[in-house]
């Protein structure tokens, strides 16, 4: 007979002869529906399918791209942007006679999420960057029965190598590994997963952006998401029923940074409950204060997250500042913020000769400022973007903002460094504030003088280049903060044993 590659010349897809006659051979073996994730116009789903009796469930978006996407030199040359790729699909499996595929048109993220049935082969040719990859290795490998297979394709790819090599082998859940070409298949160990070493699991409580690179990070060290985690994750310890049904679950309950700054609030404003493990901050500074403020606990650093870090960059002249005022919450903002907000607005406001964009969150008035001619106003969202700092020849901001203006290598001045912090709605500030707050404020602050006496001194890198080595310190790494993870969770199991 024919050869299986050529059973279906019409087809168009990426798939070496043999790669095809491989797919083929493993479907025929299979007693369990197939995943083929990643279709296109479905040459890998008409080899697997013709092979078996089995359903084999095709997922791919097709045509679906987001607003504004323009298209990619790949996705021009298979004509995604003509957004007919699906039909001619459709057109594939009918002409071909192929009626056990199930097309699920949707990304392999959210269908994983759902999926429950058992897979007798599994073959992941879908988005090729590592984290999308591991995604979709994530979420459906571990539906495969022993004995099934796992197929992936284009091990020469950054991507795909990396998950195949420091994912999948180390595992130890596959046997008989072979590669044809590009695509690499392994075959289900015949044990119970209880035989394998499950991954870490991690639930995390997001608060605006902050939680972001803490998720990403463990995503790419493997962890999986779980609502019955080994760690749980929170911008701020209270004790509420969340975290009672977490610790009542057996998960380690760890804090992760809400700010840049150490969590000033438990100094004698929020009580830190005894179920918390650990405080996680940002650089070595953060640690020094907050085993001032919380010495019971353990405290680690992670490094930074938040952006890429640049070295300084001195401008040959300060000709653009970005101002970010103080911002308010729910349209309330304390006084002396408000206070603090009006009075570097004003001195701006008489600074000839300079481009000032003013980077504002909620409403003029509720920070203390108002429209100006001369002022370009950006209405933004606390979300960690940094254009109009890297816009920017000067950066004049607090807490967040202020770090992410350092990191980014942009001369900088604080403001409002000295009052004691508060929230907005209370009267209640930290008890041993000047305990400490000399150690975590940044050297250059708008009240310390003259404005244009304090631009010189922000042109300084001499400055500040300590307090950026202890605040923001190194960038953080999905490796590191994995093994302090699992160091605060092995060290928690070790005391209820006890």
């Amino acid at each position: 007979g024919r050869a299986v590659s050529n059973l279906f010349p019409d087809i168009t897809g990426v798939l070496y002869e043999e790669e095809q006659s491989k797919l083929h051979e493993i479907a025929k073996t299979t007693t369990h529906p197939i995943v083929n994730i990643g279709v296109y116009q479905g040459l890998s789903t008409a080899q697997l399918a013709s092979g078996t009796k089995q359903s084999v469930y095709a997922i791919d978006i097709w045509d679906e791209r987001p607003a504004g996407y323009v298209p990619t030199k790949g996705d021009l040359m298979r004509g995604y942007h003509l957004g007919e790729t699906q039909s001619i699909f459709l057109e594939n499996m009918k002409k071909h006679g192929l009626t056990n595929v199930i097309p699920i048109k949707g990304n392999s993220k959210v269908v994983g999420k759902t999926w429950d049935t058992p897979i007798g082969m599994l073959f992941i040719d879908g988005d090729h960057r590592y984290e999308a990859a591991l995604s979709d290795y994530n979420l459906f490998a571990k539906h495969i029965i022993s004995g099934g297979y796992l197929a992936i394709h284009d091990y020469h790819l950054q991507g795909v190598k990396k998950l195949i090599d420091e994912v999948v082998v180390p595992s130890g859940l596959w046997t008989d590994i072979e590669l044809t070409e590009t695509l690499w298949v392994g075959k289900r160990n015949l044990c119970t997963t209880a035989d394998a070493k499950p991954p870490m699991t991690y639930w995390i409580r997001h608060h605006n952006h902050k939680g972001v690179p803490i998720e990403k990070a463990l995503v790419n060290q493997a962890w999986q998401y779980s609502d019955a985690p080994d760690i749980a994750l929170f911008d701020i310890a209270r004790s509420k029923p969340i975290e009672r049904r977490f610790r009542r679950g057996g998960a380690t309950l760890v804090v992760y940074p809400h700010t840049a700054i150490a969590g000033w609030w438990y100094d004698g404003i929020l009580e830190l409950p005894s179920s918390f493990r650990a405080l996680l901050v940002v650089g070595e500074g953060q640690k020094e204060v907050q085993q001032i403020i919380t010495p019971n606990i353990r405290v680690e650093t992670i490094g930074w997250g938040y952006c890429p870090i640049l070295p300084f960059q001195k401008p040959k002249a300060v000709k653009k500042i970005t101002f970010a005022p103080i911002h308010p919450i729910g349209g309330n903002l304390r006084q002396e913020a408000k206070d603090a907000n009006t009075r570097v607005y004003k001195r701006l406001l008489e600074l000839g000769e300079v481009e000032i964009t003013m980077r504002v969150i909620g409403k003029l008035e509720d920070n203390g400022v108002w429209e100006s001619p001369n002022v370009i106003i950006n209405n933004a969202n606390p979300d960690g973007s940094y254009a109009e700092i890297d816009a920017a020849d000067l950066v004049i901001g607090e807490g967040m903002y202020l770090s992410l203006a350092v990191a980014r290598g942009k001369p900088a001045i604080g403001m409002n460094q000295y009052p004691p912090c508060r929230a907005n709605t209370s009267e209640c500030v930290p008890k041993r504030w000047n305990e400490y707050n000399h150690l975590q404020a940044y050297p250059i602050d708008f009240d310390d003088g003259d404005l244009t006496e304090l631009i010189d001194k922000a042109l300084d890198e001499s400055q500040v280049s300590n307090w950026k080595k202890r605040f923001i310190g190194e960038q953080l790494q999905p490796e590191h903060l994995s093994n302090v993870l699992k160091d605060i969770r092995n060290e928690h199991a070790k005391q209820r044993e006890q």
